[in-house]
């Protein structure tokens, strides 16, 4: 668990250098967790995942 302020923030790269999304972990949070892609990424780029698309809408709702 983040006991501090400060989201934490884990840079998503494709290749060693292009940098294409950040997934971030609120601050106090064990479970709330976004996905941004890099702007640069979405104009030029493809979603990672069928589940992540470049668009941002994202289902969030827990899978059971």
């Amino acid at each position: 668990m983040n006991s501090g302020t400060k989201p934490a923030r884990l840079d998503v790269f494709i290749g060693q250098s292009q940098k294409v999304a950040e997934v971030t972990l609120a601050a106090g949070s064990e479970n709330e967790i976004s996905f941004t892609y890099e702007a640069n990424w979405v104009n030029q780029g493809f979603a990672v995942s069928p589940h992540l698309p470049l668009n941002g809408d994202f289902d969030s709702a827990p899978r059971l």
